[in-house]
C-alpha cells in the first residue's frame, strides 16, 4: 500500500486529491470542485485504483 503511488494514479486519470492512509483505508481529501470525484463514475474508478494499490476502501473529504 502506499498513498503516493495511489495519488500519482489518481491523478494520471484526472483525479486530483491528497491521499492520506489510514490502515487499509485511503482518505481522498481535496477542495469542493476541484477534484473531479463529484461524479459517480469518477469515484469508481478511484475505488478501483486504490483496490489495485492494495487499499480495502475509500473515503472522501471535500474540504471549504
Amino acid at each position: 500500500m502506499s498513498a503516493e503511488s495511489l495519488r500519482d494514479a489518481l491523478q494520471a486519470i484526472g483525479i486530483e486529491c491528497e491521499v492520506e492512509p489510514h490502515g487499509s483505508l485511503a482518505l481522498l481529501r481535496a477542495p469542493i470542485g476541484t477534484s473531479g470525484l463529484e461524479a459517480p463514475e469518477r469515484r469508481f474508478a478511484a475505488i478501483k485504483a486504490a483496490r489495485e494499490h492494495g487499499f480495502a476502501a475509500i473515503a472522501v473529504e471535500i474540504l471549504d
